[in-house]
């Protein structure tokens, strides 16, 4: 283990982001290293990929840290116990309960039919090519079709 020292401010803000998410202060230091593109004479190092593996460690870890808010909320320390590197492999969703979901409970919950599924099946089933230009024709022909007139 090596030692480092750090302003007290900065120790001070690892700690409470720490306490908030109700994690060891090494997992906060680690997400926020995952986050960090090194960068050379204002020129980015990591090629364009790498903004798009970003933005979505970024992102998962937001769902992270709502997930953590509702283990809190119930008292389920053995959720509240994984680590980002843990949820990275395990986590699958937060439901439309606003539940986080782990992989381990796919299949044993029942999900709302997705909406966008069906507005892509629509495209997808429409002889339509320029569907920017009849977009009302065509919700209107699905809807009469569905509910009558």
């Amino acid at each position: 283990m090596a030692e480092m020292i750090l302003r007290p401010d900065l120790v001070e803000k690892i700690q409470e982001i720490a306490r908030i998410e109700n994690r060891p202060a090494d997992a906060v230091v680690e997400s926020l290293l995952a986050q960090y593109r090194p960068q050379t004479n204002g020129t980015k190092t990591a090629p364009e990929e790498d903004d798009y593996e970003t933005q979505y460690r970024a992102f998962r870890r937001k769902l992270y840290t709502i997930a953590r808010c509702y283990w809190t909320e119930v008292d389920d320390q053995t959720r509240l116990a994984l680590t980002d590197k843990a949820l990275d492999e395990q986590f699958w969703l937060i439901d439309q309960d606003g539940i986080p979901r782990l992989k381990s409970e796919e299949g044993t919950i029942d999900l709302p039919p997705d909406s966008f599924d069906a507005i892509i099946g629509l495209a997808r089933d429409s002889d339509v090519t320029d569907a920017s230009t009849t977009v009302r024709e065509t919700m209107k022909a699905f809807y009469r079709s569905k509910y009558g007139e």
